[in-house]
Parts: C-alpha cells; sequence; structure tokens
C-alpha cells in the first residue's frame, strides 16, 4: 500500500494580466489573483485555484486541462482558467512552496 501526502502548492501565475484584477478584494497589498495553489488527490488529479481560492479547473493525471468554465463561452474567463491551468503544470516544487497536511492517504 503507497501512502500518498496531502500538501498543497502555492505558485504565481506570471501569464495573469493587470487588467483581470490585481489585489483580491479586501485583501489590498496581501493577496493578489495571481498568487494560485494547488492540491492533488490521490488519483493525481490536481486542482487548481487563484489567489482569492476561485477554482480554475483541474489538471488530470495524464496532464490533460480540464478548465472551470462551465457553460460559458466568455474568451476572456477561458482563457484566464488556461492560465491558471498552465502555471500550476509548470510550477516547481521546492521547500517554499509546499505545504505537507499532518496526515496522509492511501492509495489502497
Amino acid at each position: 500500500m503507497n501512502q500518498i501526502p496531502l500538501f498543497n502548492v502555492g505558485f504565481h501565475n506570471d501569464e495573469w494580466k493587470d487588467e483581470w484584477g490585481i489585489w483580491v478584494p479586501g485583501m489590498e497589498g496581501k493577496q493578489k489573483y495571481a498568487d494560485g495553489n494547488y492540491s492533488m488527490d490521490a488519483d493525481g488529479t490536481i486542482h487548481v485555484f487563484d489567489g482569492a481560492t476561485n477554482f480554475r479547473g483541474d489538471i488530470l493525471a495524464d496532464g490533460t486541462f480540464v478548465p472551470n468554465n462551465g457553460k460559458s463561452t466568455d474568451p476572456v474567463l477561458n482563457e484566464m482558467n488556461m492560465t491558471f491551468l498552465r502555471a500550476a503544470k509548470n510550477a516547481k516544487l521546492s521547500k517554499d512552496n509546499v505545504i505537507f497536511a499532518d496526515e496522509v492517504i492511501s492509495d489502497k
């Protein structure tokens, strides 16, 4: 049985455009939209969020992007979500951006 530590990875989305908003409302000077994070399920699915904890989509274990566009055909929303998925996929894991939980999950 393999045990997988629960963790959260922080990253910065360099593709984020300032015209979409810089600071998370109520967190001015502290939290930027472009500073996202992701968590991973035991099956390898990565769940991606922006700095305001808006769900931006998933990256499946095979690398497939599944943006959280719902029924939207808004090209700006689609672009916003895709920038976060690309940034999360390219995020480098390091001791500075990974927060481990105190528990582990099992894949069996």
